[in-house]
């Protein structure tokens, strides 16, 4: 982390938000650029704090979203960038989950612990693993297939309005 201070990297980040905020979808914007705008040297990977919190701002507050582009910058994702990145997400999810469940079987001596420490192992552990099942590429096809198919008593030119408005309502 930088030696700057607080109030240096908070100005950083208001300016890197006003700047990507301007920014039309599918444009690149390089490192270089946010530094020029920024005063921030956010080429380094251990200073891009007021990068991070800036994408979360505009996320949060814009609903636009960014994607890093490896040695080169940031691009603001389109709505297809944004659909195209669900399975990658997703993919994501159940490997953090797979990741976790593992860390929870990393006790030693399990004989050890407490009756509630056990049990809320036990609890995790369930949970965890009801999670990575619901998380696999098969089991979110058959959710998808179950929603479609218990939509017959809803048009889909309603049922894509309604997306529409629940999406809009941010």
């Amino acid at each position: 982390m930088s030696d700057k201070t607080r109030e240096q990297r908070q100005a950083a980040t208001k300016l890197l938000v006003a700047h990507l905020r301007k920014i039309k979808a599918g444009a690149l914007v390089s490192y270089e650029a946010l530094e020029q705008v920024s005063g921030w040297e956010i080429s380094d990977p251990r200073n891009r704090e007021p990068l991070h919190k800036a994408r979360k701002i505009l996320l949060r507050e814009d609903r636009i979203r960014y994607a890093c582009r490896t040695g080169q910058g940031v691009v603001r994702m389109t709505d297809g960038d944004v659909v195209a990145d669900g399975p990658a997400a997703a993919r994501r999810t159940h490997s953090k989950i797979l990741s976790e469940q593992k860390k929870i079987t990393a006790i030693q001596e399990p004989e050890k612990l407490s009756n509630e420490e056990l049990d809320r192992t036990l609890r995790l552990s369930a949970h965890l693993g009801a999670l990575a099942a619901g998380t696999t590429p098969k089991a979110i096809e058959r959710i998808v297939d179950r929603i479609q198919n218990t939509t017959g008593l809803i048009s889909a030119d309603e049922l894509r309005r309604l997306a529409i408005k629940q999406l809009s309502a941010g």
